[in-house]
């Protein structure tokens, strides 16, 4: 019977997890937020099975659970990139800039030729704003090798600004046709905007852009 009962221990979490889903398929949003709460008070029965229960909270729209999750099987995972970039869109979709630049910089670090990881590092230190420098040498090479992507003239822009070159950055943001971005877009402009009159000196255009945001 003992032997039994430790048996089942490790799937008690597992149990709560699939009940909460099953509260979902029937419309009980809050009784299937309890199930995974539940479900998180225990180690899940294997790390891998835990990725999948992380990843699947934060498709099911609870990043914050889904990173809890995640942080219960990260010894297991340390070196392992897809277990960072479900670490990265949790930290995303619940908008915690630190734990999205830790993950966006192992990321980087592990694959250090790909320029998704590269631009998705550099965004996390602006938003922190942390090592400007930093990101001014990953987005110079990407401005350079995507001409064409707004997303990455933005960054770059803003790290120019961050690093006190303002005129560099104003010029920058100047080729870019605003009439023609996504939501994400023009939000990222518009605090790119908002650095460089904060550069300048420009109180008036700061305090405009930052009642337009």
């Amino acid at each position: 019977m003992r032997l039994a009962n430790m048996a089942r221990r490790p799937l008690v979490g597992l149990s709560h997890f699939m009940a909460g889903r099953a509260n979902l398929g029937i419309h009980r949003p809050r009784s299937a937020v309890e199930c995974f709460e539940r479900a998180l008070e225990h180690e899940p029965p294997t790390p891998a099975l835990g990725l999948r229960m992380a990843r699947q909270l934060r498709e099911l729209g609870y990043p914050s659970l889904a990173g809890r999750c995640l942080d219960q099987i990260q010894s297991a995972f340390e070196s392992d990139a897809s277990y960072w970039d479900a670490v990265f869109q949790a930290a995303r979709d619940r908008l915690d800039a630190v734990a999205l630049m830790t993950a966006a910089e192992r990321l980087h670090r592990m694959e250090p030729g790909n320029p998704l990881h590269a631009g998705n590092y550099a965004a996390a230190l602006l938003i922190n704003r942390a090592k400007p420098a930093e990101a001014l040498r990953l987005t110079l090479p990407l401005v350079q090798r995507f001409p064409r992507s707004t997303g990455i003239a933005i960054n770059h822009a803003m790290a120019l600004a961050q690093m006190r070159r303002g005129d560099e950055a104003a010029a920058l943001l100047e080729t870019i046709d605003s009439t023609h971005l996504d939501r994400d877009e023009v939000t990222a402009f518009q605090l790119a905007r908002y650095e460089v009159f904060l550069t300048l000196g420009d109180r008036k255009g700061a305090e405009a852009t930052a009642a337009a945001m």
